[in-house]
This record gives C-alpha cells, structure tokens and sequence, in this order.
C-alpha cells in the first residue's frame, strides 16, 4: 500500500514516468486489478514502446486475464523476441501459450529459435522434447529430454 502512494505520487508530478506506470501495474496484478495492471502497462508501453519490462508483465497479466486476451499476449511476447531475440524467458513463455492452443508446431518454431540464442537452456531442451513428444516424434524428443538432464540433472 506504502509502494503504491509512493508512486501515485510520483505519477502526479512526472506523468510520463514509465518506471512507475509500470511498477503500479505490477502492484495492481498483484492484488487481483488486472485489468488496471493491464491499462497501466499499455500507457507506459505508449510512452515508451521499447519498455520490455512493461511488455512482459503485460503478456503475465494479459495471460492471467483469460483466453480472450491469450492472443494478444502472443503478439506481445513475438513483439518482445523481435525486439530483444536475446530474451529467453520470453520464448519460454511464448511457446508455452502457443502449446496451450495447441499450435505445437509455432511453439516449436519458438523453442528452437531460443535454443539459437541459449543452446544449453535446461528449460527450452525440456519443452521442445514435449512439443515433439506429443507430436509422436518420440525418438527426438528423447534426445532433447537427455541434453536437459545432462545439463542439470535434477530437471
């Protein structure tokens, strides 16, 4: 509650502040207001399109908000890879709401492009082994499955 006024307050003198737009919205989230979460972080995103830290808390809220909004969660987090491709916890992130609309092989797609960046992630190796898993590429997804374990062997 103390954190919100702070920077209200600060909103009241430097309207345009994006840090704290974007930190009221995280706050807002937290306590359940998401679509106010949501408002907050498209104003500092309008302000600042480049903000990623906005974009992706706007994807988590966006995500949390329900199915209607899963498809601009998408866009956002493609907009977030497109501008940072270094960024490996948005294609985590990205692919998991692509398999959970079961576009396996878009997810995929993303999986694979992180694993360009980050070729020892633990995490994209075990996702993209249960994308090809539940396509019934079986054998490749063991592989995949393996290389994550090899690298941190209590995945």
């Amino acid at each position: 509650a103390q954190a919100e006024q702070i920077y209200r307050q600060v909103l009241s003198q430097q309207p345009q502040q994006v840090e704290a737009l974007n930190l009221l919205g995280v706050i807002a989230c937290q306590y359940g207001r998401l679509d106010e979460g949501i408002a907050l972080y498209r104003k500092a995103l309008a302000l600042q399109p480049g903000f990623t830290l906005a974009r992706e808390n706007l994807c988590l809220a966006l995500a949390k908000r329900g199915k209607q909004l899963t498809d601009e969660a998408i866009a956002t987090y493609t907009q977030i890879v497109t501008f940072e491709p270094q960024n490996i916890p948005a294609y985590e992130n990205l692919g998991s709401l692509l398999v959970s609309q079961n576009k396996l092989d878009e997810a995929l797609s993303y999986y694979q492009q992180g694993l360009v960046v980050q070729p020892d992630n633990p995490r994209l190796l075990n996702n993209t082994g249960a994308v090809l898993q539940q396509q019934g590429k079986t054998k490749l997804a063991i592989g995949y499955h393996r290389r994550a374990l090899a690298i941190q062997p209590n995945y």
